[in-house]
């Protein structure tokens, strides 16, 4: 076989995303741990190339051969593969352990039959368990996949995508490309899209000029999505939805602004939204403090709490979960 893989560069930190948000994707509400070394570069081993009647998959560290019809994949970096991955209609055969309290996000977990195996966690993945599954393909983020990609290369063809928040369409064309799913990534696009317009049109009475916060408390802090860096607001902006003007300061492209209990008059706005890990102990503590907070309690919006796991991080699954609860809470309860 034609050994096709180049390094082609190293990624420090996920692109557009700060130290302190990639390491709440790595672990969720876990903590403040910090990406562990996985202790495998420069292994001296060889690359395992796909089969020869495979196709060339182009990626973050240069083109891998990978099989026509990949039966047999393993998910590096759980939710942000795996939404895109079942979408389309492919279940892989492990993934991390989920990154979320509560397990693997509901809009996800709803479509896997079977049970997935685990390979351990994010930042300290099991290589021995994941040479004893025999997979066929190894796909994750590049930023995921950067650190044990010597040694993932070495048991089966592995593929780092780049990734970006806001860019959550190209990543699922990206993914589709991997797997032969073009076909279907442009179904699930084109169904999605059709269901923005037709939300657009049909509730535009209760949309138009309707402001909207997006809040989040973790053990890692208190702070609201901005409208132009973050996952959230490439839904809620394709509805027509806008932030509170007093939100728009900071740098553009930033996902979040962290504020401090003093500063929640800022989150004022129609609709506040507060997302949270539900189930951990630590963020429950958070999330009492953010509501005993006498400045929160005024805050004249309706206030709806909603999962992290479907507000912060995703793809096209979750990007519809959003619009469920855009159509529940500010379609359906406001007539």
């Amino acid at each position: 076989m034609t050994k096709t893989i180049e390094r082609a560069r190293r990624f420090p930190a996920l692109p557009e995303i700060d130290d302190v948000t990639r390491r709440e994707f790595l672990i969720g509400a876990a903590g403040l741990l910090v990406l562990a070394p996985y202790g495998c570069g420069g292994s001296g081993g060889s690359e395992v190339d796909g089969p020869e009647d495979g196709r060339m998959a182009e990626h973050e560290f240069g083109e891998t051969r990978v099989p026509e019809d990949p039966q047999r994949i393993v998910v590096t970096d759980g939710e942000i593969t795996l939404d895109p991955m079942v979408a389309l209609g492919v279940e892989p055969v492990a993934a991390p352990e989920p990154n979320y309290t509560g397990g693997i996000p509901e809009q996800i977990s709803s479509r896997i039959e079977g049970d997935l195996t685990s390979i351990g966690t994010v930042s300290e993945p099991d290589f021995e368990r994941v040479a004893e599954l025999s997979p066929d393909l190894i796909l994750g983020i590049a930023p995921i996949v950067e650190e044990g990609y010597d040694r993932l290369s070495q048991i089966a063809p592995t593929v780092g995508l780049d990734y970006e928040q806001t860019a959550w369409k190209e990543q699922l064309h990206r993914v589709a490309s991997v797997i032969g799913r073009e076909g279907e990534a442009e179904r699930l696009l084109s169904d999605y899209e059709g269901r923005v317009s037709r939300l657009r049109e049909t509730a535009a009475d209760r949309l138009e000029g309707v402001t909207v916060t997006v809040a989040r408390a973790t053990d890692l802090g208190f702070r609201h999505l901005t409208r132009e860096g973050s996952f959230p607001w490439t839904v809620l902006g394709e509805l027509g939805l806008q932030a509170p003007r007093e939100q728009e300061a900071g740098e553009v492209g930033e996902p979040f602004i962290e504020i401090s209990q003093e500063d929640t008059p800022l989150l004022e706005a129609d609709y506040i939204f507060l997302a949270t890990d539900a189930g951990d102990s630590d963020e429950s503590q958070v999330v009492e403090e953010v509501r005993s907070n006498a400045l929160w309690r005024e805050l004249e919006g309706e206030k709806i709490e909603v999962p992290s796991s479907r507000w912060v991080f995703g793809n096209v699954l979750t990007a519809n979960a959003i619009l469920d609860d855009v159509e529940r809470y500010l379609v359906e309860e406001s007539r």
